[in-house]
Order: structure tokens, then sequence, then C-alpha cells
């Protein structure tokens, strides 16, 4: 990975540089040029620009950029983007259908990253649907053969471009076994049955063994997640309506 300073800006590069931008300066530029926004809230920016016959994608992960915690912790571990960028670069060496990164850059104020953007190709085609499902299962497997986790395995975190399937939001995080494998089948089948009636058959269509202690294991753990993010929401969602009821009964009378 290829890496610039500049005042209170680093920029890291593939080790193969794209789209003409070669330095920090132009990676600013890029951030500050207008172009269609597809996504504008408190956890990040997204938009899609143009730029050298490219149309390229500049990803400002705000949440991480502001919350205090996060800022802390790239005081001894590398910035989201940095470590986007690298894991994209892995996946790709690695054969995996997925972004094709251009670089990323990151502002330090006392050793802590105050501002960061990722840079990287847009990807043509649709989210990936349940009709897809032997599609993103192959991709998915394809991931956990090269010896990484998804951790996000929803089916609209697969792409497909009409030939291809492409993975995105992948962190590219160490495989840990058979175990995880089973734990991000269950979460894609999660998240088909969200919502519907019946049953997905993701863990048939995948030739799970059910019977098998990875599988049980990862069962277990999955549950367990259920079990805490509903414990979580409930507590989340009384904080909340304890919040309306004192807005709605407005300052107390002495």
């Amino acid at each position: 990975m290829v890496s610039e300073k500049k005042g209170n800006w680093v920029g890291y590069w593939c080790d193969d540089l794209s789209a003409g931008l070669t330095s920090i300066t132009d990676l600013l530029a890029l951030t500050r040029q207008s172009g269609d926004i597809i996504k504008d809230d408190h956890r990040s920016q997204v938009k899609i620009i143009v730029s050298n016959d490219h149309t390229i994608v500049v990803k400002q992960p705000r949440d991480k950029n502001r919350r205090l915690w996060a800022r802390l912790l790239t005081l001894i571990r590398d910035s989201e983007v940095k470590r986007s960028l690298r894991d994209l670069s892995v996946l790709q060496h690695k054969g995996i259908e997925t972004l094709r990164p251009i670089g990323a850059i990151e502002k330090r104020c006392w050793g802590m990253v105050t501002d960061s953007w990722l840079v990287y190709f847009y990807l043509y085609g649709r989210p990936c649907r349940e009709e897809d499902l032997d599609l993103v299962l192959a991709t998915l497997q394809a991931v956990h053969r090269a010896g990484f986790r998804h951790e996000d395995p929803h089916i609209r975190n697969f792409l497909y471009d009409g030939r291809d399937v492409f993975v995105i939001d992948c962190r590219g995080k160490p495989r840990l076994g058979r175990v995880s494998d089973c734990h991000e089948l269950l979460m894609l089948k999660r998240e088909l049955e969200r919502g519907k009636a019946g049953e997905s058959d993701v863990i048939e269509r995948a030739r799970v063994d059910t019977a098998s202690v990875p599988f049980r294991l990862a069962l277990a753990y999955h549950r367990y997640r259920l079990t805490r993010h509903r414990i979580k929401s409930r507590f989340r969602k009384a904080g909340m309506s304890r919040d309306r009821a004192k807005f709605r009964a407005g300052p107390s009378q002495k």
C-alpha cells in the first residue's frame, strides 16, 4: 500500500494507482465535488462522481469520524477507511469479486482520526434477490474458502450484474472455522425470513449438516445474539417512550 502525508492529512492507495487520482490533493478535490448523493445521514455520506471518464464512489463514515470512542481507538489501530481499503485489496487478490478500491484519506488531530473518506469504483448491477440465492450462497462460500467472513451477509449486500455476483460491505475479517460459516448462513436465513410467514431453505441448499457440532454451536450463538438484541431493543424503546412522555407533559410546574 502506497501512502502520502500532507499537513494533517494522510492518503493511502492500492499498489496500482487508478483513475488518475494519485495525490491527497486529487482525493480532497473529489470529496468537495458535487455529485449524485445516494446516502446522506448521521452514519455516512455516499455520493457518485464522474472523474476522468470513470464513475467513482466517495464515502465518508461520519459516525466513525465523530464518535469519541471511535476516535480514541484510532490512537492504537488503523482508521475505518484504511482497514476497508486494505480488506478490499486483500479480497481482490484472493479472487473474490468485490468493490475495486482506489484510495483513502484521513485527517488526524492529536493522533486521532477526525475525518476520513474512502474512494472506490462504482459497481454496476442490482442488489440480489431471493431468486438469486444459489448464486449468493456460492459467492458467500467462496469468501469462506478464501479464509474470510462477511459479517453482514444480507442478500442485498450481494450485487448481480447479469453474469457475476459481487460482494459488497464485506469487512474481510478472518474466518473462524466452520462455526462462523454456519453462523453467517443462519444470519442470511433469518434476514430472508424476516417479514415472511414461511421458512427459508438456506441451510438445506447450502448442504449443511445440522447434526454437526459446528452447526449446533453456531445455532446456540445465533440464538444468544437474537435474545440479546431483543432485550436491548426493549430497553431502547422504553427509554424512547419515557422521553416522548416527558416531551408531551412539558416543563414541570413547581
